[in-house]
């Protein structure tokens, strides 16, 4: 998974998130814009767009959204709003 450049390096003490949107409408589209990130030929607007924000809001015509918390798989409620906290997360560094 060298390839992939999916999301950009945002920073934590900044208090931003990476969000990855795709700019496509076909599945098929979609899936192709992945395998080629996945082989490093995604490039930002190439079917995909790279944005950098505090504040990332998850609207689905799904009531409830699979997500990974703290490596749980949960269900959760539509829409998702996650927020960054600067400082609230200690990064250890060796």
């Amino acid at each position: 998974l060298s390839g992939l450049h999916f999301g950009g390096r945002a920073s934590l003490e900044a208090g931003l998130l990476d969000a990855t949107v795709p700019t496509v409408e076909r599945r098929r589209d979609f899936v192709g814009a992945l395998f080629r990130a996945l082989i490093g030929f995604g490039r930002d607007g190439e079917r995909v767009r790279r944005l950098q924000a505090k504040r990332v809001v998850v609207v689905s015509r799904r009531r409830y959204l699979p997500v990974a918390v703290d490596g749980e798989r949960v269900r959760l409620r539509a829409p998702l709003e996650i927020v960054s906290l600067p400082g609230a997360l200690s990064v250890l560094r060796a």
